[in-house]
């Protein structure tokens, strides 16, 4: 399985190479018009501009990312999804094992997980670029059955509960796809940009180191209850720190409306407040971009 998807990973790394163009302005596929509209397109969104000849490595941003609380909440969301999902991701089949089931048994019935974790992606995605500022709201919707499923499976053990169960921890994989969406609107800067993807990515890969280490092989014949409490906390601070962060963009927002003037306020979702100037095009971050509102 992994030769599979790995070579076909492999391969489709030369098709984005050689089509998919670095940029913008590179799009030969766009007129003139196409090109100017999808530049203002990402000065709305809030996602900055990228110049490959141009752009240089700005000091000052990267401290900006980490003196910006922003970070910390991102970086608080990466850990506690990530730890549920390295473990669950690692260690599925073995928990589904414990609950009283073959090794095939296991493969089999693991597999509508797969199902579930890509449709509520593609739902809570499609969801968050159809509706503004309702990121948070789904991030908050999305750990709910998981939170309910870790509960389940640790204090049951039914074997066909415990399986429903299994299945509601299939919700938590979409949160992080709707994390790093509301990180990309937020953030301004490609220094700074890239920095806290950085950051991210180091987190990303410490959940899911750590996830494992939490299935405790002495736990084998009990379910795992370690493991499971663990996630049930994870998840229950994923919803707590999004309500936190939620706030927190909101009384910046209102801040910034205070001291600039609402009518000051970019262009949000087609609603053109003002026109675009010359200095909304500009690499400067999000703390420094008048107008600037952030999405929730």
């Amino acid at each position: 399985m992994f030769i599979t998807f790995g070579l076909a990973t492999f391969l489709w790394g030369f098709v984005l190479l050689f089509f998919m163009p670095d940029t913008i302005n590179g799009a030969s596929f766009l007129t003139e018009e196409e090109k100017q509209y999808a530049e203002d397109r990402v000065v709305v969104a809030g996602l900055g501009r990228f110049d490959p000849v141009n752009a240089q490595w700005k000091p000052s941003q990267v401290l900006e990312c980490f003196l910006d609380p922003k970070t910390y909440f991102f970086v608080a969301i990466s850990i506690c999804t990530q730890i549920p999902n390295g473990g669950t991701g690692s260690f599925g089949n073995l928990a589904l094992k414990s609950f009283g089931f073959t090794s095939l048994q296991s493969t089999l019935v693991s597999l509508p997980s797969s199902v579930i974790s890509m449709s509520v992606i593609m739902i809570s995605g499609w969801l968050a670029g159809r509706y503004s500022n309702i990121t948070s709201y789904l991030l908050i919707g999305i750990v709910i059955p998981p939170v309910v499923g870790s509960a389940l499976i640790y204090s049951l053990k039914n074997k066909g509960v415990r399986l429903f169960a299994y299945y509601l921890l299939a919700f938590g994989p979409a949160a992080i796809p709707l994390a790093l969406g509301l990180l990309s609107a937020n953030t301004k800067g490609v220094t700074k940009k890239m920095t806290l993807t950085a950051v991210l990515f180091i987190t990303y890969c410490a959940g899911n180191i750590a996830g494992p280490q939490l299935f405790l092989a002495r736990e084998a014949k009990q379910g795992y209850p370690t493991a499971f409490r663990a996630i049930l906390i994870c998840y229950g601070l994923v919803m707590v720190i999004a309500i936190v962060l939620r706030l927190y963009l909101s009384w910046e927002n209102k801040r910034r409306d205070r001291r600039e003037g609402a009518a000051a306020a970019l262009p949000v979702d087609g609603d053109v407040k003002r026109e675009l100037t010359a200095e909304d095009y500009e690499d400067i971050t999000d703390m420094q971009t008048p107008g600037f509102r952030y999405r929730m």
